[in-house]
């Protein structure tokens, strides 16, 4: 018996790109959301740009700083009230780095019997995967290295090479 199988229903994340996530062969853009075998596309602000405030350039603009859960509230982890059965685990992946959850946002999620693992993306992804195959009840919710609406499909922020502009 292979104990690090993967659990017959079970979805893992079998690869990540700038914007998207590959779960089950189907391609999904923006952030996710994974909960009982179940994806769902995850539009939340990332640095406190949503698809609405989006820019493309940085003509005039500032470049997003602060944390990635800028402007965020319980309302992005909601979902959990709902689902059964309840994770042990949300892992949540934070982009290209991990970025510290607000306590408020802590004290909610914990508030609904789920343990917190934060991290990047691509670490929780692994994460995710691991804690699946070894059959723990586990969710995660991820967002995109380049932050990215899920609405949309388009990037919040322009991401170019070279020197910034002035």
């Amino acid at each position: 018996m292979n104990v690090l199988s993967t659990p017959v229903g079970a979805a893992t994340v079998s690869s990540i790109g700038g914007s998207t996530f590959t779960v089950r062969n189907m391609v999904h853009t923006g952030g996710i959301v994974i909960v009982n075998g179940t994806v769902l596309l995850w539009d939340t602000p990332q640095f406190g740009i949503d698809a609405a405030n989006a820019f493309t350039d940085f003509k005039g603009a500032a470049e997003p700083v602060g944390s990635v859960f800028d402007g965020w509230t319980p309302d992005a982890f909601r979902l959990f009230e709902l689902v059964h059965p309840t994770p042990e685990i949300l892992v949540v992946g934070t982009g290209a780095t991990m970025h510290l959850m607000p306590p408020h946002l802590r004290k909610y999620i914990n508030g609904l019997g789920l343990q917190i693992e934060i991290m990047s993306t691509r670490h929780a992804a692994s994460t995710y995967n691991l804690l699946i195959q070894e059959g723990r009840k586990v969710a995660a919710a991820l967002l995109p290295v380049v932050p990215t609406s899920s609405r949309t499909g388009f990037p919040l922020v322009s991401v170019q090479s070279g020197p910034r502009p002035q």
